[in-house]
């Protein structure tokens, strides 16, 4: 069947031909001035319906210029065959949402087609404002692709459109391959987008006319990106992504009705013209980088979103930590912070004045905190950034140890576990130059920002942290020792968290845990030539360890891992699945906070190197002919941990040396293997 929109039409009478003809012009008008339809659905007896998002649903569509009809169970149930696709669903024993996700197409059959959407989707364009878009998004009063279903963000199935018939023959493929989750249904049409249906041939089309956007970011060159996007997808995965704190799950959405309603009211102001402040003709402001000399700009904005000269900036600080309200970060590594008055600046400025970004720190670089005092408008870029310094090393290991740890520290004392976990350290700016070590810091920061990029027109942010002076896991060398406090245990699962929920690693109790199927060997680049180092260690009999573990222990997946080969991503994901891991000291074992619960480390001691700079109290002799290094990271830290189970072995009946490699005694290690359950 043809979809065609509801249309409000005059009643016409025709009773002459001069009648016929003015009556042609009145519906010829009524046609273009029709609104188009688009449907969704809502089902109030549903724990994670939420009425809020419904509203802002339906008025953002509104306002946009289309007509938004709701269907619900009621609808669902005039199916001709709901009966028998209800007793399917039931059983099958799926979640609440994923009937709930195919109740919602049966409804969306029972109709004469047309466009359906999911409620969290926003449009980008009022009607008919659309010549940017594709010619089948323009005209509603014909689908794309003849009506055959079409998917407008690829598999996610936001927006889908299509005419009753081919509504009813994909609900009907679908009932027939039902799977866990309706977006696993999705993807089993991507996979094959031709099917047959009884004696009839569906083709299913997908394209990508979404934008994704990070809405805890209000970004002035929005309008611009939206201009080729028919609408902006919010789905609870996508703010997973963007670390959203009030979305701890996907299910758990009672907050975020508001998050879509403060950024949709941000681009209907800025790029829909609802004040007029941009002129009439729709045309978009034209920026270069994000600036905010346009003081009409700054009018459309809601005021909580922007910094003037009747903000007041607030430092609340520890004896190493602060957090500073409502000020910038600047092109020279300054914070500018906002007052009254000079002496306000200069009190809070104060509070800051034995504030260290770091104790270790880049060449060249400082870790003393300026404060400046700022003035002028400026926008509000996000509500988190984190103000330090960065390293020059390019060992990825101290990295984690001596820089992100300390940082997420300083998170975890001014905000809540599950805002840091969900969030990261939001934007973070560096002095340091870029690192291959850059990616880690990627994992726990929305972006990160050096600062001699920041643009001429500072950053500002609602809470700016700073301050880690003493806060690594153990002081300096020599004779390292571990600095306890109270709330270690709970903030090394959070940094294991955030790494694992940023890669989408599910928690131990969730419904499904990564299952530890995997046994890894670390294995070092020592270069070649000019760039061989003679610092690093290896094990000398790799193959003949992977050999028995695959003999004995086959349910188990081996590999030899050179951490500088794999992604950030990789690593956190093979950590995860990781049951048993065997190294030597050194950064390739720091990976290791990253285990689950039960999984084991097996660090095996390397050769003593004659170097005053590796702390005395890691090395010692044995019968007094060979030096055996342990490892500091085990020792000052694992060692402290309440997961994961740490070993370092050493004695001669598990190992020896072969020149500067480890040899390790491939029988001794089957039992020890299986003294640990394998």
């Amino acid at each position: 069947m043809r979809y065609t929109p509801d249309l409000i039409l005059p009643i016409l009478f025709i009773a002459s031909l001069a009648t016929y003809h003015t009556n042609r012009r009145l519906l010829e008008y009524a046609i273009v001035e029709a609104k188009p339809l688009i449907y969704t659905y809502y089902d109030a007896n549903v724990t994670f319906s939420d009425e809020k998002l419904l509203e802002i649903f339906s008025d953002s569509w509104t306002t946009a210029g289309y007509d938004v009809k709701v269907l619900g169970p009621e609808d669902a149930k005039k199916h001709s065959n709901y009966n028998e696709y209800e007793e399917r669903l039931d059983g099958s024993d799926l979640s609440s949402l994923t009937k709930f996700g195919y109740f919602r197409l049966v409804a969306m059959s029972t109709v004469d087609g047309g466009y359906f959407s999911e409620l969290h989707t926003l449009p980008l364009h009022k009607r008919p404002s659309l010549s940017s878009l594709p010619s089948s998004l323009r005209d509603f009063s014909s689908l794309p692709n003849k009506g055959e279903i079409t998917f407008q963000d690829g598999a996610f199935g936001s927006i889908i459109s299509g005419n009753e018939e081919e509504f009813n023959n994909m609900v009907k493929f679908l009932m027939d391959n039902i799977d866990d989750e309706i977006h696993s249904s999705y993807q089993r049409i991507y996979d094959t987008p031709t099917v047959t249906v009884g004696n009839q041939t569906s083709t299913f089309h997908f394209e990508n006319n979404e934008l994704l956007e990070n809405v805890l970011n209000y970004k002035l060159d929005i309008c611009k990106r939206a201009e080729s996007k028919f609408f902006v997808r919010l789905h609870g995965k996508d703010l997973q992504t963007y670390r959203n704190s009030v979305l701890k799950t996907r299910h758990k959405v009672e907050y975020r009705p508001l998050l879509l309603e403060n950024w949709w009211n941000f681009y209907k102001s800025l790029c829909l013209n609802e004040h007029n402040k941009l002129g009439s003709d729709n045309i978009f402001p034209k920026e270069t980088e994000l600036s905010l000399e346009n003081e009409d700009l700054i009018d459309t904005v809601d005021s909580s979103l922007v910094i003037d000269n009747t903000t007041m900036s607030t430092v609340t600080c520890d004896e190493v930590s602060c957090v500073i309200t409502k000020a910038c970060v600047s092109k020279e590594g300054t914070i500018k912070v906002f007052g009254h008055d000079n002496a306000q600046v200069d009190a809070l400025a104060a509070r800051v004045k034995y504030i260290m970004t770091h104790e270790w720190k880049c060449h060249g670089c400082s870790n003393k905190v300026i404060i400046e005092k700022g003035a002028g408008d400026h926008m509000i870029w996000s509500k988190t950034a984190t103000f330090s310094t960065g390293l020059s090393l390019h060992n990825c290991g101290h990295h984690i140890g001596d820089h992100i740890w300390p940082l997420i520290r300083l998170h975890l004392k001014f905000r809540d576990v599950d805002d840091v976990i969900q969030n990261g350290l939001g934007y973070l700016f560096l002095e340091s130059a870029i690192s291959p070590c850059d990616a880690l810091y990627h994992a726990i920061a929305e972006q990160v920002i050096r600062f001699k990029t920041i643009p001429q027109h500072d950053m500002c942010f609602d809470n700016i942290y700073v301050g880690t002076r003493a806060m690594k896991f153990m002081n300096d060398i020599p004779n390292s020792y571990f600095i306890s406090y109270e709330h270690f245990h709970r903030d090394m699962h959070a940094m294991r968290s955030l790494f694992w929920n940023t890669f989408g690693i599910l928690e131990s109790n969730k419904t499904q845990p990564i299952v530890m199927d995997t046994i890894i060997i670390t294995q070092k680049r020592v270069g070649l030539g000019q760039l061989r180092s003679y610092k690093y260690h290896n094990i000398a009999n790799t193959p003949q360890i992977v050999k028995m573990i695959q003999t004995e222990f086959p349910t188990y997946q081996v590999q030899i891992v050179t951490w500088e080969d794999q992604t950030v991503q990789q690593q956190v994901s093979l950590m995860a699945r990781t049951k048993i891991m065997i190294s030597l000291p050194g950064a390739a074992i720091i990976n290791a906070f990253l285990f689950q619960d039960n999984a084991t480390l097996l660090c095996y001691c390397q050769k003593g190197e004659e170097d005053h700079r590796i702390d005395s109290s890691t090395i010692f002799a044995n019968n007094g002919t060979s030096r055996y290094q342990l490892s500091d990271d085990v020792r000052l830290w694992f060692d402290h941990f309440d997961y994961g189970n740490y070993y370092q072995i050493c004695n001669e009946s598990d190992m020896s040396f072969s020149g500067r490699d480890t040899i390790v005694d491939v029988d001794a290690l089957k039992e020890r293997l299986n003294s640990l359950g394998l």
